[in-house]
């Protein structure tokens, strides 16, 4: 049997696409000591790539945790790419499409929604 969920990686470089040159730079400061200076200072593609290559290798993304990676995307305002990594997520681990969101807290979560555009019900059982 083929499996059909896109890998993390491809995902990623779909959420690559989203970021202005900008966002790139602020993505850089915003890992701080946690990733070298070397690493940060270039802020092209290849530089993006080696550091979530270097996020992989630390073992602070993986396939089924991207928790700090979305974080990064929000604490730089870059809501879109930060939605957009959750929805692939949500589709590649949940292909039934059942969705369950929000703490129930009026809080600033990463588990919360933060303007969802769309709802979709299926009554089907």
């Amino acid at each position: 049997m083929i499996n059909h969920r896109p890998h993390l990686r491809s995902i990623l470089l779909i959420v690559q696409d989203l970021l202005s040159d900008n966002d790139r730079r602020r993505l850089h400061f915003s890992f701080g000591a946690t990733i070298s200076r070397r690493l940060r200072d270039n802020t092209s593609l290849d530089g993006t790539l080696n550091i979530l290559e270097t996020l992989f290798d630390m073992n602070i993304i993986s396939e089924h945790d991207s928790t700090y990676l979305i974080g990064k995307f929000q604490e730089i305002n870059c809501y879109n790419a930060a939605e957009r990594l959750k929805v692939k997520l949500q589709e590649c681990w949940n292909p039934e499409g059942i969705a369950v969101a929000g703490t129930g807290l009026s809080e600033h979560n990463i588990y919360d929604l933060n303007t969802p555009m769309d709802i979709l019900i299926d009554d089907k059982d």
